[in-house]
């Protein structure tokens, strides 16, 4: 089935000899309308408020056509079936965190996935109404996509929608001098002056640390610089299998995150490193702690676990598929 003002894709096998087609579309049993004429096999329809699309096509050569190989009869989904907030296009250079809906009058499940820059961040089952956010702090720096993707099961078969955005995130700065000042937005303190005090404010600190870094980034003093990034784990481990990143900057301070910790033994590991302590801090939710050797030459950091198989590539931040976000500061 196609829906309401989706694109709707069509396809023919092409014909030996042929330097040419033309596509026509019936609406509701209408007349035949062209929509295309060139040497492609494949065309992207725009579905309008119809009942019912069909569609013809023939082949051609030097301008002379054959006879037309005809569709089967498409039934046309009402909009209210299904739908993503938003438009497709820029959303600019973000400065916020990226909302959006998805909604479905059918009463049926709804399968949803987005990726960022082609990497999925989500995949699953959601209600009509369901509402999610991209935090603008896990996105990368410079220019990105997002492209949210859903389907659901109506009377007359699957329907389906995408939204893709486009978007600029430029990297954070830092005062060369240090300055006491208060953090405000849309002229709403939103800490007070001292670390101290805002310590005490919130002990959540958001409820992310990546919240927490966004706090504390207007305090930063002596030209601090942060970089964030992710890798995906390929479930290797041991000297023979080491683990590296790279920075623009001497780090002085690495945190690494799985992006899974809803399940799996690999959410039990997430790093906070010192480098210039020369050790690795691998702690586990649970509360336990071990340290991992660490080498830091020039501005790349390198570790490995020790060991291979087991159990060692989650300590080792290096779990086959998973995706870990870092965030360094130096």
């Amino acid at each position: 089935a196609g829906m309401q003002g989706q694109p709707i894709n069509i396809s023919w096998s092409a014909v030996d000899g042929a330097d040419g087609y033309i596509l026509e579309r019936s609406a509701d049993s209408g007349a035949w309308t062209q929509v295309y004429s060139g040497a492609n096999t494949s065309y992207t329809d725009t579905t309008g408020s119809w009942s019912t699309v069909q569609y013809r096509v023939k082949a051609g050569l030097d301008g002379n056509y054959g006879d037309y190989k005809t569709s089967a009869s498409i039934t046309v989904i009402d909009a209210s079936a299904l739908s993503i907030s938003g438009t497709d296009g820029s959303l600019g250079t973000l400065t916020a965190d990226v909302d959006f809906s998805v909604a479905s009058d059918t009463g049926n499940q709804i399968t949803l996935s987005y990726t960022v820059n082609g990497v999925e961040w989500y995949s699953g089952q959601v209600s009509s109404g369901y509402s999610g956010t991209i935090p603008v702090m896990e996105l990368p720096t410079g220019t990105g996509s997002i492209v949210i993707s859903a389907s659901v099961q109506t009377t007359s078969g699957a329907v389906s929608v995408t939204r893709s955005w486009t978007y600029t995130k430029t990297a954070a700065t830092f005062p060369a001098a240090a300055a006491v000042t208060q953090l405000a937005k849309d002229s709403v303190n939103q800490l007070p002056l001292t670390i101290s005090e805002a310590v005490r404010t919130n002990p959540f600190w958001g409820g992310s640390l990546d919240q927490a870094l966004e706090m504390l980034a207007p305090l930063a003093m002596s030209g601090a610089k942060i970089e964030t990034g992710s890798y995906v784990g390929t479930g290797t481990s041991g000297s023979a299998n080491p683990n590296s990143l790279t920075f623009d900057f001497e780090p002085k301070f690495l945190l690494i995150l799985p992006r899974q910790t809803s399940s799996g033994s690999y959410a039990n590991y997430w790093a906070i490193a010192f480098p210039s302590q020369d050790r690795f801090a691998n702690i586990s939710v649970d509360g336990s702690m071990s340290m991992l050797p660490m080498d830091l030459v020039g501005n790349t950091v390198t570790w490995d676990a020790g060991g291979s198989g087991g159990d060692y590539q989650y300590r080792q931040l290096n779990a086959s598929g998973v995706t870990y976000y870092y965030v360094a500061i130096g």
